[in-house]
């Protein structure tokens, strides 16, 4: 009989872990549980639910069930543009401009170097470019903080008191907001570059 070399264990004692494996998680197999796996969910999430996280929602409650471990198998699949063979074909694509395949040397160092960056591109490119526009959100914001705070201040000190809190409450709200979208958008800037 032959021996399975990973764990050195015979055919039938691997049929028996893989049964009892399947009675643990109420009878599925992993094939069975690979087809009722769900996609990554962030593309067809809303705005608010990725600037926020929330489409992870069922992906939290389950890894805080009590004694309960994630596993690969729990894990929501790559979507299919995102898996190795989809990038692999597009880095291949944009290195080999030309149908038949030439070898790095014979184009010389300078020429792969920079067809090499054209090709990284291509793979980052989609992530990247919403991460830029994040991040020049949030730099804005950040730039124009000191101006919020400044009629913030001002408002505080106007002499008639109903003019200090009707400026005061203006104030507040704009640095509240302001406040909130750097916060936000520095945090998908950083998820999405992350990716």
């Amino acid at each position: 009989m032959p021996r399975l070399v990973t764990h050195n264990i015979s055919r039938e004692q691997f049929e028996k872990l893989k049964a009892e494996r399947a009675a643990q998680n109420g009878g599925q197999t992993v094939e069975h549980r690979k087809q009722a796996k769900q996609t990554w969910p962030e593309p067809a999430a809303g705005v608010l639910s990725q600037l926020t996280y929330s489409y992870l929602w069922p992906l939290l409650c389950l890894g805080a069930e009590q004694d309960r471990t994630l596993s690969h198998d729990d894990l929501f699949d790559l979507p299919k543009p995102e898996t190795s063979n989809a990038l692999s074909a597009i880095l291949q694509r944009s290195y080999y401009t030309s149908s038949e395949y030439v070898e790095p040397s014979a184009a010389g160092a300078k020429d792969s170097f920079w067809r090499l960056l054209r090709a990284l591109w291509a793979i980052v490119k989609p992530l990247m470019i919403e991460a830029g526009w994040c991040n020049l959100l949030a730099c804005s914001v950040q730039t124009i903080m000191p101006l919020l705070l400044r009629e913030l201040v001002l408002g505080v000190a106007e002499p008639d008191p109903s003019d200090a809190r009707r400026r005061g409450l203006r104030g507040t709200l704009l640095v509240l907001l302001g406040s909130v979208t750097q916060a936000l958008s520095q945090q998908r800037q950083q998820h999405l570059a992350m990716r």
